[in-house]
């Protein structure tokens, strides 16, 4: 069976999310590492720009806008 990048990215994020969330729970950062907000502000971060992606279609130039260049 074949996935799409859209598929494994949107999975990916998924799997990021239940971990943060048990993270969430019982993490207690050392002075050295992130707070927990610091991890959520940087998945946030992520997942935003990789939905933008998603939207941009990773770059890729869609047939309606070969068609509109024509």
């Amino acid at each position: 069976m074949s996935h799409t990048k859209e598929a494994r990215v949107k999975k990916a994020l998924k799997n990021l999310e239940f971990a943060l969330d048990i993270l969430s729970k019982d993490y207690v950062p050392h002075f050295t590492e992130p707070k927990l907000e610091e991890v959520m502000k940087s998945y946030q971060f992520l997942k935003t720009e990789l939905e933008a992606m998603i939207g941009r279609n990773f770059g890729k130039i869609s047939k309606k806008e070969l068609e509109g260049k024509g």
